[in-house]
């Protein structure tokens, strides 16, 4: 079992509100997650000695602030949603690009390996997060198994109703289409690999006029004019999720991966915003490709991301 001294790095363990502030600066999406973290823990602290103090069951030595911050950890990092502790899957480290994921079933949890490992080479599984974030407030580290192109890059989006709710029939069309579409439960997330066709196609949805809605009826492909409108409330969407940012934060940013400790929180969170800002750049330029060839425009564009 891991001790105290393993998370001496956690964001979680290392946390204090004047180092949350100097945290947002280089990364606020991660810092919402970290934050979500701390109230919780809080929360907990809080309920049990409210406990302890009518049943007086922990002694003292169980009940500092370190052995909370380090069982808050212990248990979070290697729960199983929906399962608990998998002790046998907690062997693995995880990697975006391993396909190999824990199945969970009704009476048992299998781990599949879908794919070939030699000799002497790592396992490595999928926790299936979809969110670079959320992995390194969650767990304390960032995926650095491979060159930073190669790996596969996810940055989670909280796409609550984007539409306005109302009583005329156009509405109620495109809800019914929404729930439809949402029957299976979808992780909306962007994505260093191009659009998530998920994505693109609620957005689609969430965007369509009248007009759209009766050819989508007719069994009819929807408007240009529909492309043109999703494209343009992702773009809302980017600028409401604080995950932008301006070009000339990407030298400070660079400068920060020389100045801090690789096992620094803002080393990491420097390097989460570098990786968050290729992923911007990409889901932006493929925005353009897509435009331009949906357009059947005679021009062509060069997808070039430098990190």
């Amino acid at each position: 079992m891991p001790s105290l001294d393993t998370y001496k790095n956690h964001p979680i363990y290392l946390y204090t509100e004047d180092k949350l502030k100097t945290w947002e600066k280089i990364n606020k999406k991660t810092c919402v997650y970290i934050e979500g973290h701390i109230n919780n823990l809080t929360k907990i602290k809080e309920d049990i000695k409210k406990f302890n103090q009518k049943y007086n069951i922990f002694t003292a030595d169980l009940l500092t602030d370190d052995m909370f911050v380090y069982i808050y950890i212990l248990s979070f990092s290697r729960r199983w949603n929906g399962i608990g502790l998998v002790p046998f899957a907690d062997l693995f480290q995880h990697s975006n690009n391993s396909i190999t994921l824990l199945d969970i079933g009704s009476q048992k949890c299998s781990l599949n390996m879908k794919e070939e490992y030699g000799k002497d080479t790592e396992i490595f599984v999928n926790y299936g997060i979809f969110d670079e974030c959320s992995t390194y407030a969650n767990f304390g580290f960032i995926d650095r198994i491979d060159k930073i192109n190669n790996i596969n890059r996810y940055i989670k989006l909280n796409l609550i109703k984007e539409y306005n709710s109302s009583s005329s029939t156009l509405d109620i069309i495109k809800q019914l289409e929404v729930r439809e579409y949402n029957s299976v439960p979808k992780i909306y997330y962007l994505t260093n690999k191009g659009i998530q066709t998920n994505l693109l196609e609620y957005l689609k949805i969430l965007t369509k006029d009248k007009d759209d809605i009766k050819r989508s009826l007719d069994g009819l492909d929807v408007s240009l004019n529909n492309y043109r409108l999703a494209y343009q409330l992702l773009f809302k969407i980017l600028n409401s999720e604080d995950i932008v940012i301006k070009n000339e934060e990407i030298e400070e940013l660079k400068n920060n991966l020389k100045k801090y400790d690789p096992l620094s929180v803002e080393w990491h969170l420097s390097y989460l915003s570098i990786v968050m800002f290729n992923i911007i750049i990409t889901t932006l330029n493929t925005i353009y490709a897509s435009w331009i060839n949906e357009l059947n425009s005679p021009f062509s564009i060069q997808l070039k991301i430098e990190i």
